[in-house]
């Protein structure tokens, strides 16, 4: 059956009337963490004596027989059995499909997975199935984020603003495990500098790599038609050891939220709404810039973009020498046609 995260409290109230709870989607974060919080919940009402293997794909799939060795082994003195199975690399149900069919008592499976098409096998299998709940976790608003950095400061004594907040995502992008790193990098600076309040500063300093500035410093210049200054960031870029596809790269996915943003606004949502829908979100103090990118590029244009820069990737691949030469050229073509 389809579940729901806000329901998972009641449904582990109510395990023994499921064999199977699967979490799947985007959020890999806050997949793990529910995946090891169902299993900590399910496992502290036995008393096994052993640590429980995290069974993978493979096992489900080809080398089975640790699978049906694991579910046929019962603790003593029966209970509760718990198997917990890694399936991010695959979409098949396996033998789990078999396991559904024909449950063992007191066998309880904790699944986690990544992104699973409507039709994959494994979500068909455990959404028809009526002793098995299929969870998904889609990616955090900038709300869940925002309380997410909140409160790790708070519980370190520490206090943040929303935009601060939002600088950090901006920053890092919606992944928790990469925001984590960054806020303990964060707490680690501020305590050494014994500051209470994690300020916008104090987040450049940390964060900010010079690389990353320029970067995006160049993607704004091109995007705006500013042709002198592009160039320039190019030539910087490339003394820090820029290769011609990491220019590529870089332009091709600022590139792409531009286009994202002008389907929106081409189909009557507002460029404000359509820019913090993006993720990760244009951060406050760029979206006027953003907002103009977007009124010079239309859908058009920005498909012309993507051409320029497919064509100049399979040129550097054939040519390497000319690596710097192509870059060039493809900035000076996209830059000047900012404005036409």
């Amino acid at each position: 059956m389809k579940g729901n995260l806000t329901e998972l409290g009641a449904y582990l109230e109510n395990i023994n009337k499921y064999s199977l709870i699967m979490f799947y989607g985007p959020n890999g974060y806050s997949i793990e963490e529910n995946y090891k919080k169902t299993f900590d919940y399910l496992k502290g009402k036995n008393d096994e004596p052993f640590e429980t293997q995290e069974l993978i794909s493979k096992n489900i799939l080809n080398e089975t027989d640790i699978f049906y060795q694991q579910i046929n082994s019962m603790p003593f003195g029966g209970g509760t059995s718990v198997l917990k199975i890694n399936l991010l690399e695959t979409e098949s149900a396996g033998c789990l499909k078999d396991f559904l069919k024909k449950p063992i008592d007191g066998v309880k499976i904790i699944v986690k997975a990544g992104q699973l098409a409507p039709r994959s096998s494994l979500r068909k299998n455990i959404e028809k199935s009526p002793i098995a709940i299929s969870i998904p976790i889609y990616e955090d608003s900038q709300r869940d984020l925002n309380l997410f950095i909140k409160d790790f400061f708070k519980i370190n004594n520490f206090s943040i603003s929303n935009n601060g907040c939002l600088k950090i995502s901006s920053l890092i992008g919606s992944d928790k495990n990469l925001i984590k790193n960054s806020l303990e990098l964060l707490l680690l600076y501020s305590l050494q500098q014994r500051e209470k309040d994690i300020s916008e500063s104090t987040i450049d300093l940390v964060l900010r790599d010079e690389k990353l500035l320029q970067t995006r410093d160049l993607c704004n210049y091109v995007g705006l038609g500013n042709v002198n200054k592009s160039l320039q960031s190019v030539h910087k870029l490339r003394l820090q050891g820029y290769q011609p596809i990491q220019f590529i790269n870089a332009l091709s996915s600022h590139f792409q939220k531009i286009h994202n943003v002008s389907i929106k606004r081409s189909s009557g949502i507002p460029i404000s709404r359509a820019m913090q829908e993006l993720k990760p979100p244009v951060f406050f103090k760029e979206k006027e810039s953003f907002g103009k990118q977007v009124h010079l590029w239309e859908t058009k244009k920005t498909e012309k973009v993507f051409s320029i820069l497919n064509n100049a990737d399979k040129e550097i691949k054939n040519s390497v020498n000319l690596g710097e030469l192509i870059i060039n050229d493809v900035v000076l073509r996209i830059s000047a046609a900012a404005k036409k």
